[in-house]
């Protein structure tokens, strides 16, 4: 398996625990693979699934990520901007887009706050990355719950 270089991963419809395998356990180093295309749903993932990303497959050149979320965890929030960001900066080709859900009644003032605060920072990066990155982030609410879909796209 060391001299992978390519791997695509699908897990939309099936719930399969540890999904995250490759991107946070060191067991799992892969020196030669450039490419990762991933997609699943999920009703728990680890907020700091991406830690060792580049640790862990240091060749790696493009990564695609499609991931749908039962739920919206602030701290995923958190790392997708202040941990992950410094990551990504490092790979040449990024198409990444993560949809979280949740119900109304379970958002508090707080969390939206910290929404708010985590919207401005993500579109402000539009501005310092100027074409070379470009993100978008789109919330929509219903009566019963809460949309935020997230794109990051680098060279795409």
């Amino acid at each position: 398996m060391p001299k992978l270089k390519r791997l695509e991963y699908n897990n939309y419809d099936i719930y399969v625990k540890n999904r995250e395998w490759i991107f946070f356990k060191s067991l799992f180093i892969l020196p030669q693979l450039r490419t990762i295309k991933a997609q699943w749903s999920s009703n728990y993932s680890s907020p700091s699934i991406f830690q060792n990303l580049h640790e862990n497959l240091p060749a790696l050149k493009c990564f695609y990520l499609n991931m749908n979320f039962d739920f919206i965890n602030e701290d995923l929030l958190n790392n997708l901007i202040f941990h992950w960001w410094p990551i990504f900066l490092k790979i040449e080709r990024i198409n990444i887009f993560i949809r979280c859900q949740q119900n109304l009644i379970m958002i508090i003032d707080d969390m939206q706050t910290n929404f708010d605060t985590f919207q401005s920072i993500l579109l402000a990066m539009n501005e310092q990355y100027d074409g070379f990155v470009k993100t978008e982030w789109i919330e929509k609410s219903s009566t019963i719950s809460k949309v935020i879909e997230i794109s990051i796209c680098k060279f795409c």
